[in-house]
């Protein structure tokens, strides 16, 4: 069962496999390699996303955490190819920011009496501080990834 959902048997290609061994660090190297051998790669649009974020990952310092986060989105949103991925990456960011804008202000009351029940403007209720934080690691990794993909 762990072979097949780890895709143990999964192939890495000679080249693509040299950049990965001989970017990231063999304690982070291993998710980097899980990573690659995603069946999503496959798609000839989806492995040179791949193949230019690898090429640019050794002169920018990825991280594993960033190909896990470049897994992540290829995986979601199926971008057709490099071009289309960066198209998108502006609009999501954008979306991030305005969740995060809208987290940190308190929630509105629908009802008068219930806005005066929480103390009218003494309104105590916290705001969702772990979602927000949430929201702004990933636009953290959502900007370092624009950057390597740029």
């Amino acid at each position: 069962r762990f072979v097949n959902r780890l895709r143990l048997d999964g192939s890495i290609p000679d080249a693509r496999l040299g950049r990965i061994t001989g970017t990231f660090p063999e304690d982070s190297g291993g998710i980097v390699l899980a990573a690659a051998r995603r069946a999503t790669w496959e798609h000839q649009g989806h492995a040179s996303i791949l193949d230019h974020f690898l090429a640019r990952a050794a002169t920018e310092g990825a991280t594993a955490a960033d190909a896990e986060q470049l897994l992540i989105l290829v995986e979601s949103y199926e971008p057709a190819d490099l071009g289309e991925l960066r198209e998108r990456m502006p609009r999501w960011r954008d979306i991030l920011r305005q969740q995060i804008q809208d987290g940190e202000l308190p929630k509105p009351f629908f009802n008068e009496q219930v806005a005066e029940l929480h103390g009218g403007g003494r309104d105590q209720r916290g705001t969702a501080a772990a979602q927000v934080d949430r929201q702004r690691a990933e636009l953290a990794a959502l900007d370092r990834l624009q950057h390597l993909l740029g």
